[in-house]
């Protein structure tokens, strides 16, 4: 995903730079935060079970579960960035969006970014192409229902979205569709799991998850050819 870079911090737990793969320095996604958690925690770098790391978009606050999970405050789901979006109520979240010759039922979902949330069936075609809403561009995300306390995320079809968030906005859609509870299990295609939890009194997502060490080792460079100026 891209490059993690952690300096001290004398406020926090760690200051962390972000640079994707095409070289410029940006936010870190969700994913990236989860990542950065597991290391600072794994080296010492943070002895309490709340972990807060400095980014250019401001403090991320994470909390150790254990060793090795980790939960993330995803945000206030919302339906357009500025209404919430609240389980248990009489509104219907569900919207029809044509596309071609094709209409889709969706929910439309946005934490940092807006996403659609479509329930998928066993031989419902996946939608790969972005929806358009209200002048906005909803990247979709198709989710499965196993039962009230288990959904199924596919693979994402597009790469700019962060997987925390797609899962995320997923959940959401089911709680307030009314497939599942607010505490949901939400599996992944790679064999992973995230926990949901939706805490009904801060009308807050929370995403537990469980960080691998994908390999490890070092990496020498040589000043001249890598240094500050570049």
């Amino acid at each position: 995903m891209g490059l993690i870079l952690l300096e001290p911090d004398s406020e926090h737990s760690a200051a962390l730079r972000f640079f994707a793969p095409e070289g410029p320095e940006g936010p870190p996604s969700s994913a990236v935060l989860m990542c950065a958690s597991r290391y600072v925690f794994d080296y010492g770098l943070a002895q309490k079970e709340e972990i807060v790391l400095q980014t250019v978009a401001g403090p991320s606050t994470l909390q150790c579960i254990d060793s090795q999970h980790f939960s993330l405050l995803v945000g206030t789901p919302t339906s357009d960035g500025s209404h919430p979006i609240v389980p248990g109520q009489t509104v219907d979240y569900q919207v029809q969006i044509k596309t071609g010759k094709r209409t889709v039922s969706c929910t439309p979902v946005q934490f940092a970014h807006p996403l659609a949330a479509i329930y998928m069936t066993e031989r419902q075609e996946r939608l790969n192409e972005p929806l358009q809403m209200n002048d906005r561009i909803y990247l979709p995300v198709h989710y499965r229902v196993f039962s009230s306390e288990e959904i199924e995320l596919p693979r994402l079809f597009f790469d700019e979205i962060d997987s925390i968030e797609a899962a995320a906005a997923a959940a959401v859609a089911a709680v307030s569709n009314g497939f599942c509870e607010r505490d949901t299990v939400i599996l992944q295609p790679d064999g992973g799991q995230f926990f949901f939890e939706w805490n009904e009194r801060s009308n807050s997502v929370y995403i537990t998850a469980t960080p691998r060490y994908a390999f490890a080792g070092s990496f020498a460079f040589e000043e001249e050819e890598y240094g500050p100026a570049d």
